[in-house]
């Protein structure tokens, strides 16, 4: 009896989770100024905002001369206001390593070791010498996804495109050994300034606060607003760093930026290390896509498009640049549903990118669904050894089928989650699944712990 209560409570709070996942977010009223052909793609993209169940997103699209298009939805109401980058980051520190490139002060195919002390990074035996700052561009050296500062290792995926935080970390370490600045400094006075990035930081500064949009995670379904994990010190850092992801910087200011590399570098870079940082690429992790350095490069419908993706814990961005037509585009929102609204993001923005892609907005509500479903019945599991132990206790044991539950079960649960991704990752993307994991594991060890010490004593009686 107390087991169908638990799972009628159980059921019912996932319907109203997903209920409450339907909903669309308040917003303050804007209007968006746009003429001709984006008078639709405004009225789409405000649209798809609202049915993806996206708290606040901005778009803006530039030629070489002119802002085409600025779109603001939700919650965020004006072009100058700030979102976290992600991986879009890479893009700025590679250009600080060219500038310093250009300069003589970083040789990109020299070893790393003529720029830091890689015995604070890496383990204790690994052959770092043979990593190049090029490696860490191109992402090829040997370093593994998940891999953390202070344990890296060169593995024998050296020379592949194996996709790494650490290396932009390092790559960050490098531009403040050579300059005897910070990074956040360098970037401040050789790039951002500059270029006339008013609303852009490489540190969360009290600015950045009060300029940024509220970022939101999806926990069941539900949006919840946070401030994010944000890695301030480049020495202390492990798996994220501002180099590698953690830029801040508002859709103007990132129009602007990418205007550059459609004028040819300006006076910030040469136009041949743009070619450099587009074209000097090795083969990615997807077919037909390469890895230059801060960007992926890849052919569509004949054209080349130049890009990067960025995610953190409660934002995601997109750039593209097409330099065959003299445009790019900026995407930033300030959410993360890991699991769902990250794949369709794509499907989202298709009226601006110009991709016939398919309305997946029904999605939303089936999937968290299914996965909310899943999460309670991986808790009833977990819970059904607890509030049914007074029976157990005067049952048959069943000893293969304890070790399973107590054992087996709740290990291979942490083992596969962990072969997905490691569980401090999912703990930054995925708090929801993270705690289910964790509570599910946890209730069947530590019931399985209390069943085993009654049996020892039973015994002893």
């Amino acid at each position: 009896m107390v087991l169908k209560k638990l799972i009628a409570v159980l059921l019912i709070t996932m319907m109203i989770l997903a209920m409450c996942s339907c909903r669309t977010p308040q917003v303050t009223p804007h209007v968006n100024e746009a003429s001709g052909r984006y008078k639709d793609i405004d009225k789409a993209l405000a649209d798809n905002v609202s049915k993806y169940h996206i708290p606040a997103m901005a778009v803006m699209e530039v030629s070489s001369d002119n802002i085409l298009f600025s779109g603001c939805y939700g919650e965020c109401t004006a072009p100058d206001q700030d979102f976290i980058i992600g991986s879009l980051s890479k893009s700025f520190t590679a250009l600080a390593i060219m500038q310093l490139s250009e300069k003589g002060l970083v040789d990109p195919d020299s070893s790393i070791t003529e720029y830091m002390d890689c015995s604070r990074y890496f383990k204790k035996g690994t052959d770092y010498n043979r990593i190049t700052v090029r490696n860490l561009l191109n992402q090829t050296s040997g370093i593994d996804t998940y891999a953390t500062l202070g344990n890296l290792v060169s593995t024998d995926s050296y020379g592949k495109h194996i996709y790494s935080n650490a290396n932009y970390s390092l790559l960050g370490v490098i531009v403040q050994n050579v300059t005897g600045m910070s990074y956040a400094d360098y970037m401040q006075s050789n790039v951002f300034s500059p270029l006339g990035l008013k609303d852009t930081y490489a540190s969360l500064s009290e600015d950045a606060k009060e300029n940024m949009v509220k970022g939101y995670r999806n926990f069941f379904g539900l949006q919840i607003s946070g401030a994010p994990d944000y890695p301030n010190d480049l020495e202390k850092v492990t798996w994220t760093s501002v180099p590698g992801g953690y830029i801040i910087s508002s859709p103007a200011d990132m129009g602007r930026y990418l205007q550059m590399y459609l004028r040819g570098g300006e006076n910030m870079i040469s136009r041949d290390s743009i070619k450099r940082m587009f074209f000097e690429n090795v083969p990615g992790e997807a077919e037909g896509e390469y890895y230059g350095m801060g960007w992926f490069y890849t052919v569509e419908n004949g054209k080349t498009k130049i890009c990067h993706t960025g995610l953190v814990e409660n934002y995601v961005a997109y750039m593209y640049i097409y330099p065959d037509d003299d445009r790019a585009v900026i995407v930033l929102a300030a959410m993360n549903d890991y699991l769902v609204n990250n794949m369709y993001l794509n499907n989202v923005i298709a009226p601006l990118t110009g991709e016939d892609l398919p309305d997946r907005s029904g999605m939303y509500m089936v999937l968290h669904g299914v996965i909310d479903l899943v999460c309670i019945l991986l808790i009833t599991a977990a819970l059904y050894p607890v509030v049914t132990m007074k029976k157990w206790k005067t049952k048959k044991k069943n000893v293969v089928l304890e070790i399973f539950r107590h054992l087996v079960f709740p290990a291979g649960l942490v083992t596969g989650m962990n072969c997905i991704a490691p569980l401090f990752v999912i703990w930054l993307f995925a708090k929801d699944i993270w705690f289910v994991t964790v509570l599910t594991s946890a209730l069947l060890l530590l019931a399985g712990l209390y069943k085993l010490g009654f049996v020892i004593c039973a015994k002893q009686e």
